[in-house]
């Protein structure tokens, strides 16, 4: 019986349907996938059923590892996938285009083009304030821009003012748009005050995402900036108080009936609080909590971290909002160890610091 495959046009890796292959029954069918330069897989070996039936799933979990770098971050929104089908010295190749998304979308609503349309959020309203960065990203299209609608304060009375804040050069390339309160108050005279403002895609303002600036809060806020399931860079802006611990453990030796440090090792982990969530907000920090690519704003600096602990209570109270608390560690060596060696010893650093 001669090949017969089906596959989609195109698919995203959260939502990839399973592929069937007919053929002839209990034949071994042998399957290679190519993708962004790599070998997924190389004559991988199938056999049909009684039926002539072959069946492989779970693709989408495979072909979203190849969709990011060696420092986890995702690079590429779509690359194509090439499928290779050998049975009985017949071959049958289809090109499915592959777009990255890990997050669930309902119905038949994700298509590419929705994406291109939209800023890479799950929110539609944010509340930031003064002093916070925000980072808003999208899916590039050649010629389109994005823009904002600011809405401000001047003189006594309410105005209306669109700024270009960047022109796409190229397309289906991961964009990141500085949104900060700063960038708004540059674009307006000293005097004016901004309310809110809506940020989107020229042609789409109906995806708009709208910021509300709030008062200043009586301490600064802790801003995140990780890697959403939409594949773009967004921040996260905690209003609670920041904890900051340190757990340190020293090793001492006696020389010449004086004691010393031989050895110090320091854990410097920090716990924030979230301050209340809205809906969106809420979703957004399940995304933070589990993004590969997670960053703290301090002093300006971009550090990379890594999540330690969760108490997240999420719950539907109306009378209470939720909360969440969670604890994080800096994830370089060199900003949380720290060895201390005496320059006068019997053996040096580089003696193994196993020996008794």
């Amino acid at each position: 019986m001669a090949l017969s495959v089906t596959t989609p046009t195109y698919a995203f890796t959260n939502q990839f349907p399973n592929i069937t292959v007919r053929g002839t029954a209990k034949e071994k069918l042998l399957i290679s996938i190519n993708m962004g330069g790599f070998t997924i897989l190389e004559n991988e070996i199938y056999h049909f059923d009684t039926d002539g039936l072959a069946t492989l799933r779970g693709i989408g979990d495979l072909l979203e590892k190849y969709f990011y770098d060696s420092t986890y971050d995702i690079r590429r929104f779509a690359m194509n996938a090439v499928f290779s089908f050998t049975s009985a010295s017949e071959t049958v190749s289809k090109t499915v285009a592959v777009y990255f998304c890990r997050s669930y979308v309902g119905g038949d609503r994700l298509t590419p083009e929705m994406f291109r349309s939209m800023p890479l959020t799950r929110a539609q309203i944010k509340h930031t304030l003064p002093d916070a960065k925000e980072y808003l990203s999208f899916v590039s299209s050649t010629g389109l821009s994005v823009l904002c609608d600011i809405t401000y304060k001047t003189g006594g009375r309410m105005a209306n003012k669109i700024i270009d804040l960047y022109t796409f050069s190229t397309s289906d390339a991961y964009s990141t748009v500085d949104v900060s309160t700063a960038v708004i108050t540059s674009n307006l005279l000293s005097t004016d005050t901004p309310v809110y403002w809506d940020v989107y895609i020229s042609g789409h303002q109906d995806r708009a995402v709208r910021y509300w600036l709030d008062k200043p809060m009586s301490f600064p806020p802790t801003v995140f900036i990780y890697q959403n399931d939409f594949g773009g860079i967004e921040s996260f802006v905690c209003r609670g108080i920041r904890k900051d611990e340190i757990q340190a453990e020293r090793e001492t030796g006696i020389l010449a009936g004086r004691a010393f440090i031989s050895k110090q090792t320091t854990l410097r982990s920090f716990t924030a609080n979230t301050g209340t969530l809205d809906a969106d907000q809420k979703e957004a920090l399940i995304s933070l909590l589990s993004s590969y690519s997670l960053m703290v704003l301090q002093d300006g600096i971009a550090i990379p971290v890594i999540v330690s602990g969760e108490n997240v209570s999420l719950h539907n109270f109306r009378s209470k909002l939720p909360t969440a608390e969670f604890s994080y560690t800096y994830s370089a060596r060199n900003l949380t160890i720290y060895k201390y060696n005496r320059d006068k010893g019997i053996f040096d650093y580089t003696f193994d610091e196993s020996f008794n």
